[in-house]
C-alpha cells in the first residue's frame, strides 16, 4: 500500500523496537513494524519508509506525504526479511520493495 508516493534507494535501518538503541544514518530507508511518533526524528531524515502496518491517515503517512518521502506499508515480515545495512529500492507508487544486490 502506497502511503507516500515516490521512489528511493538507500541503506536499510531496521527498527524492531522503538526503545532499542538505533544506529541511524541520514537518508537511510527506515524499516519497522509501525511508524510511531517516537520514530519521527528518524522518519524526517530518511529517504524512504517501509512498514508492516499502516493506514492512509496515520501520523507517519501524513508526515511522509508532507515531506515527500516514499512510504510503503503492509510489507509482510519486512523487519525479518530486510537486514540492517542492506541496500533497498522502493517504488511506493507501485508498492514495490526490492533488496538490491
Amino acid at each position: 500500500m502506497c502511503l507516500g508516493p515516490g521512489k528511493a534507494t538507500g541503506t536499510a535501518c531496521v527498527i524492531k523496537n522503538k526503545n532499542e538503541k538505533i544506529k541511524f544514518i541520514e537518508h537511510s530507508i527506515v524499516v519497522c513494524r509501525t511508524a510511531c511518533f517516537e520514530l519521527l526524528p528518524y522518519l524526517k531524515k530518511s529517504s524512504g519508509i517501509i512498514t508492516e502496518q499502516g493506514a492512509i491517515l496515520s501520523h507517519a503517512a501524513i508526515v511522509s506525504r508532507e515531506l515527500k518521502i516514499p512510504f510503503v506499508a503492509h510489507i509482510k515480515n519486512a523487519t525479518e526479511k530486510i537486514k540492517n545495512g542492506q541496500k533497498i529500492f522502493i517504488d511506493a507508487d507501485k508498492g514495490i520493495v526490492k533488496i538490491v544486490k
